[in-house]
């Protein structure tokens, strides 16, 4: 029920929209499960990918087969073939995925922006990612400005109910009912705080666990707190060492991305 709630609440901050009937541009893990030792291992979402609603399905763009394929530069250009005749409407995907598939869409039809090929381009959905550092890119990419709606679902559970997710300064989230949660001060990971204690405006590292405390684990996401009249809601900001290794050093994405936007 909740989670029909939320769908119905989202679908009704995109006004005439109709998010069952539009084609979308969805990119996420494949879909592939191996077996080792007697069990199944895959990346759930490409897994919960296969088990979408039919009326979805037909309308979601580029399909699990070509999801599957190993081979990035085959897996782009099938999906350039199975998406360019189709009137995109949707986006759905990490941001960084999201850019280099739509350079590769431009390099391949030679166009200067995406708008030509798919002028009703209207929305961008993305996850569990801070994305003003790469709005201005994608909109430039795509032609015009885009509006941009932030969910918060890990693997591990569905970490924030929606509250605003179409702030255009990032999404705001209010804590999930049905997990348990405690927050690990950023500046001092000695300072575990429960929900009745934490500081609004200071930034937390989110635990969470199951309401019978069997399950407690360190998510290592950065959230911020404030309050909306008397509703408790949060921020995503980020995430405790993300980083990459780029000419044998490690680097973050905002040390990458900065110079590149202030050459």
């Amino acid at each position: 029920e909740g989670r029909v709630a939320i769908f119905f609440k989202f679908q009704l901050s995109l006004g005439h929209f109709h998010l069952l009937l539009a084609d979308r541009l969805t990119f996420g893990s494949a879909p592939s499960v191996y077996e080792k030792n007697g069990m199944s291992f895959g990346y759930i979402s490409g897994i919960l990918s296969t088990k979408m609603p039919a009326v979805l399905k037909q309308r979601t763009f580029p399909s699990n087969q070509t999801l599957a394929i190993n081979n990035w530069d085959y897996k782009i250009e099938e999906l350039i073939a199975e998406t360019i005749n189709k009137d995109i409407k949707l986006i759905t995907g990490i941001p960084t995925y999201i850019i280099s598939i739509l350079e590769a869409i431009l390099k391949k039809t030679g166009k200067k922006t995406i708008n030509q090929i798919w002028p009703n381009l209207k929305f961008f959905i993305y996850a569990a990612t801070p994305i003003k550092q790469y709005k201005t890119q994608i909109d430039q990419l795509i032609g015009h400005k885009l509006s941009y709606y932030g969910l918060y679902a890990a693997t591990e559970a569905s970490l924030g109910l929606p509250y605003d997710i179409s702030n255009d300064h990032g999404p705001f989230y209010m804590l999930n009912p049905y997990l348990l949660y405690s927050f690990t001060s950023t500046e001092d990971s000695s300072d575990i705080r429960g929900v009745h204690n934490i500081e609004i405006g200071k930034s937390y590292f989110v635990n969470i666990g199951t309401p019978n405390g069997f399950v407690h684990y360190a998510m290592k996401d950065e959230i911020v707190f404030s309050k909306k009249g008397k509703n408790l809601i949060f921020e995503f900001v980020g995430r405790k060492n993300t980083g990459m290794n780029l000419a044998a050093e490690k680097v973050t994405e905002d040390e990458i991305l900065v110079p590149s936007e202030h050459p």
